[in-house]
């Protein structure tokens, strides 16, 4: 046989007609067909797969599950990608991955293509440009087949359907851990993207408020880019007289860390700094670093899992949004 086996292969190596083989594989043919016949067609049948044209031509269903994912997804998004493929590989689906590349003419051709694949669900894990002031609402309109991650800042009906983080609670948690920890003068560094991180800010506002902390404007800090955050930032604290840093990556929290160390500061002595994330690399540092720990990749991966199997009809009683919990894993640096 050739390399890719094919429903003529089989049928030829089994004296049976193609229609025969096809009944058998799709599980049709069970009062139709000898078992012997059955038996000896699906041992020929190994190695055997679809071919998704094929399946597309004939009007079946393509087993096609996109994703479209961005720079900012991270290792979190990245890793439970990696084990949702896996779990669609057992139901014979596969994920095809587009990359946005922050632009929405990109984001635009790969939700095109994929509906275009006929594809029985997308994953967004890109959906939100503030920074581009582009309406992208036109990349959404056939949102019944959209899983986002995270929840989209869209007009959408509220049937869409999102696995969410609850990323404001880690936030209130962290303000709340430093503070009783002793720590008064706290600023939140939120990247180099203004617009990008609204929940964070809001919990961030109305803890330290709570508290009876309630922070300056000058408190929550954007940097004017990613090469230039580090600088920035310690300038801004500096300026500000911080003695608790919190950021929203692991790789932020760290990279700070490292330059506060060469400059002779110790941390948390002289400054606190948590991160968010609970990258490996968290407690792998010489000083291992208090953070904000999300779901597993697991659960992020499960959570998704479920939703393209509502979207594809294997499973219902599904909730339209599934929001993952968050904590604190609490170390050396904070």
């Amino acid at each position: 046989m050739a390399d890719r086996v094919t429903l003529k292969d089989i049928a030829e190596a089994c004296g049976v007609s193609k229609m025969t083989v096809s009944r058998i594989l799709n599980g049709k043919a069970l009062n139709v067909a000898r078992p012997e016949t059955r038996e000896r067609v699906l041992a020929a049948a190994r190695g055997y797969r679809p071919d998704p044209l094929a399946r597309q031509l004939s009007g079946r269903r393509s087993n096609l599950v996109g994703a479209i994912i961005d720079s900012y997804v991270g290792g979190c998004g990245a890793r439970s990608l990696i084990l949702l493929e896996e779990m669609l590989s057992e139901c014979d689906m596969r994920l095809l991955i587009g990359q946005a590349h922050e632009n929405y003419r990109q984001f635009k051709r790969y939700t095109d293509d994929f509906i275009n694949y006929r594809a029985e669900a997308i994953i967004c894990f890109s959906h939100f440009y503030p920074h581009l002031k582009i309406d992208m609402s036109d990349c959404f309109s056939d949102y019944r087949k959209l899983v986002f991650f995270l929840k989209p800042h869209l007009s959408l009906p509220e049937t869409y359907r999102c696995v969410d983080i609850d990323v404001a609670r880690g936030t209130r948690l962290m303000a709340r851990y430093l503070v009783e920890k002793g720590y008064r003068r706290i600023g939140l560094y939120v990247g180099y993207l203004p617009g990008y991180c609204q929940e964070e800010q809001d919990a961030f506002r109305s803890e330290m408020t709570a508290l009876g902390l309630p922070p300056a404007p000058e408190d929550i800090f954007f940097a004017s880019s990613e090469e230039r955050f580090v600088g920035e930032t310690l300038a801004w604290q500096a300026a500000r007289g911080f003695d608790a840093l919190m950021t929203l990556s692991d790789f932020d929290a760290l990279r700070l860390i490292a330059e506060l160390r060469r400059r002779g500061f110790r941390v948390p002595q002289d400054l606190a700094v948590a991160g968010r994330g609970d990258d490996p690399m968290a407690q792998l540092s010489d000083t291992r670093l208090t953070t904000v720990v999300g779901p597993s990749d697991r659960q992020l991966a499960n959570a998704l899992f479920q939703q393209l199997m509502a979207i594809t009809g294997v499973q219902e009683e599904v909730p339209h949004c599934i929001t993952l919990d968050t904590g604190l894993v609490v170390r050396d640096s904070a």
